[in-house]
């Protein structure tokens, strides 16, 4: 946050933000650099009162800047974008048909790479949780309803299930509960996760 804010919002300025980061350690998407720096081009935290949303003037823009970054910076791009979506699309709204929305997004950013509807989805997992107002059982439903493919719905539950149990930005819950109504291979994987 604090290196994009230093640089500036414009686009040569997270470039230059995303070249300052690959000095330093620690570049997973939640908690790395990238991560940080990418969540700030968006949102604009830092600038608290003068603080604006970067906006979506044609729908190509709900993709960027993640469609034109390196592939490096990608998987952390995606990642982050829900939450940027979820703010100047949604308006912090929560419901099954926002979600199912979120999952549309998620589909066309990734255009079929694999690790990348990962890391979307996972994004949205974590974002969920927060928008469930920290109700444990709302994110599996609202996971549920981002698509019709269960794989990208257990990658939403399994890092919704994490957010809970490490009590990433809220209260730390359990986050099993989110996992339940999974069965086999699903219920293990989302079950890791959530311990």
């Amino acid at each position: 946050h604090g290196i994009t804010a230093y640089l500036g919002y414009d686009r040569n300025a997270l470039d230059r933000a995303l070249a300052e980061c690959r000095e330093l350690p620690n570049h997973g998407p939640v908690n790395g650099c990238y991560g940080g720096v990418f969540m700030e081009y968006n949102t604009q935290w830092m600038l608290a009162d003068d603080a604006h949303m970067r906006e979506i003037s044609s729908p190509e823009d709900a993709y960027e800047p993640c469609r034109s970054v390196p592939k490096e910076y990608e998987q952390e791009c995606v990642f982050w974008q829900p939450w940027w979506w979820n703010q100047v699309l949604f308006g912090t709204k929560s419901s099954e048909k926002v979600s199912k929305q979120m999952g549309v997004y998620c589909k066309e950013i990734s255009r079929g790479s694999a690790d990348l509807t990962r890391a979307c989805f996972e994004g949205i997992g974590g974002l969920i949780r927060l928008n469930a107002e920290f109700d444990a059982r709302r994110p599996a439903q609202l996971c549920d309803a981002t698509s019709e493919r269960a794989l990208d719905r257990l990658f939403c539950r399994a890092s919704a299930s994490n957010w809970l149990t490490a009590g990433i930005a809220g209260p730390k819950g359990n986050g099993e509960i989110i996992c339940e109504g999974l069965w086999g291979d699903a219920l293990t994987y989302c079950t890791a996760y959530a311990r």
